[in-house]
């Protein structure tokens, strides 16, 4: 169910992130501790990612295994197509921004991580 699904989603990824948002406006304290272990926080976030994308393969594994090597080899390479479909196409958009060389890398390193 799509509504069932929207609301999931923004009990567990939306209503946290704006909590955060509030609570880090209105305490300097917040803002500050967020600062000072930023790192550590974003190496958590990024764990917890992997974590999701774990959770969900192997509770996938049965049908993945099940798959022929044709399937899958052209799973992959339907993956590739879409990251390099993705590289030209802001590929497009930045040689129209005409951004300077290294504002040009980090968009382009930046939009392929995502």
């Amino acid at each position: 169910d799509a509504l069932d699904l929207l609301w999931k989603l923004s009990a567990t990824k939306l209503a946290p992130l704006i909590l955060g948002k509030i609570a880090a406006t209105l305490s300097k304290a917040l803002r500050d501790l967020a600062a000072k272990h930023k790192t550590t926080i974003s190496l958590t976030n990024n764990t917890m990612l992997v974590m999701v994308v774990w959770q969900t393969v192997s509770r996938a594994s049965g049908a993945i295994v099940n798959q022929s090597f044709g399937s899958m080899c052209l799973i992959v390479l339907c993956g590739i197509g879409l990251h390099v479909m993705y590289l030209i196409v802001n590929l497009i958009f930045l040689s129209i921004l005409r951004f300077p060389v290294k504002e040009h890398r980090a968009v382009m390193i930046m939009c392929s991580q995502k």
